[in-house]
């Protein structure tokens, strides 16, 4: 994460909320998922079945390009990346992480 330009009320500068993943590393190819009804009224039980979580359904989301879960209609596709691909784009993204 870098920095923005505002600073805060002690003059230190506010990490930039707005993060870049279209610089991440994926270890496999992406297999497609087709979201159903059910997915979309109960995306959180989707991210438990695909993932054995549900923290970052909003970065799988984000990885996929689609801004807000109801963008989506049941039938569209999704790419399913490896869960420590996903996990990997929030620990590559830390402030302090080193690049390999």
């Amino acid at each position: 994460m870098e920095d923005s330009s505002v600073l805060d009320i002690d003059g230190q500068l506010f990490p930039d909320p707005l993060i870049n993943y279209n610089d991440g590393r994926l270890s496999r190819i992406p297999t497609e998922y087709k979201i159903t009804e059910r997915d979309l009224s109960r995306f959180w039980t989707c991210m438990w079945e695909q993932y054995s979580m549900n923290e970052l359904d909003d970065l799988w989301l984000n990885i996929n390009g689609i801004p807000y879960i109801m963008s989506l209609r049941p039938g569209d596709s999704i790419y399913k990346v490896a869960a420590e691909d996903l996990e990997g784009f929030i620990v590559n993204k830390q402030i302090g992480h080193d690049e390999d």
